[in-house]
């Protein structure tokens, strides 16, 4: 498969007005530092106008793939009075600082997190992301070489008490408690190894009459818990203002409430204590023309602030 083409980037228009790119993309040696870099899709737009970008991400695959993009993005003339636009760190957002310090992008002007994962992460058999590959492990690390517990070693491992509060990122109570059961039960009879065992228990506990399929939010929180996404976050955020100049800005595209709530949070927070402009107070969403070309874009959330 051709896995360069199989991602579109999210709300691009939007990133590029909201850091302010076409203002200060002809400033000398404007940086940007790409928190979730994942295929360059965002970056593209970034080291094509000349800007210095650090990508950062935890998926060796995708920074193969990435460097190949943005390689051929980069304007020649950058190249030749600058040497290369991007530099590519394997790595996670949690260490933003020392990764942005170690590689001299301190005083940055802008910094992305777009969060979740990508289509060629998705189509990867031996993730377990997707829910239609039904006989792929169910593994469910985006850093493939982490040795971090994958989502069958916790399906298997954790109490009920503990699957609850696993789920409860995106279930109610009532089914989180549920499902939780169901699943020892289902263990104690036979080692969950497969997405497919995952999909049979859901399919015998959950009943939902939302749009979306009842197997997406299940597999929601067992990947964020798998990756720890939420507490990642949390742990990042404040971190920007760390390496971002004055005027600098920091954009975080979310595709759950649960992340879009920290994001809001923090930046409150951050606002209270005059470090950070807000410019709206609710959150950009992808237009409906974008929306018909790139089902991704739905659930996405824009929010940004300004350091002052």
């Amino acid at each position: 498969m051709k896995n360069d083409s199989l991602h579109q980037p999210v709300m691009v228009n939007e990133v590029i007005e909201a850091l302010n790119i076409d203002r200060i993309a002809h400033l000398k040696e404007v940086r940007i530092v790409d928190a979730t870099v994942g295929l360059g899709g965002h970056s593209i737009e970034f080291v094509k106008r000349g800007i210095n970008v650090l990508g950062i991400d935890s998926d060796f695959n995708s920074l193969k793939i990435a460097e190949n993009n943005l390689s051929k993005a980069c304007p020649l003339s950058h190249i030749k009075h600058m040497g290369k636009c991007f530099t590519l760190i394997k790595g996670n957002f949690r260490n933003l600082k020392r990764i942005s310090l170690e590689n001299n992008f301190n005083w940055v002007d802008g910094i992305l997190f777009d969060l979740g994962i990508s289509s060629y992460q998705l189509n990867d058999l031996q993730r377990g992301f997707s829910f239609k590959y039904r006989e792929s492990p169910l593994d469910l690390r985006i850093d493939k070489d982490s040795s971090a517990i994958n989502g069958m070693d916790l399906l298997n491992a954790l109490n009920p008490s503990q699957l609850i509060d696993l789920f409860r990122i995106t279930l109610d109570y009532r089914r989180a408690r549920d499902l939780s059961y169901a699943i020892v039960l289902a263990r104690n009879k036979r080692k969950i190894e497969k997405v497919v065992d995952f999909l049979n228990i859901i399919d015998k506990t959950i009943f939902s009459k939302k749009s979306i399929d009842k197997a997406t939010l299940p597999f929601l929180a067992l990947r964020i818990a798998v990756n720890s996404e939420l507490q990642n976050l949390r742990e990042s955020l404040p971190q920007t203002l760390n390496i971002l100049k004055s005027g600098g800005r920091c954009v975080v595209i979310c595709f759950h409430s649960g992340e879009d709530a920290i994001v809001k949070n923090i930046f409150k927070q951050m606002e209270i204590r005059k470090m950070v402009k807000i410019f709206i107070k609710k959150p950009i969403l992808p237009g409906i023309s974008e929306i018909n070309i790139n089902k991704r874009a739905k659930s996405a959330k824009l929010r940004y602030f300004e350091k002052i």
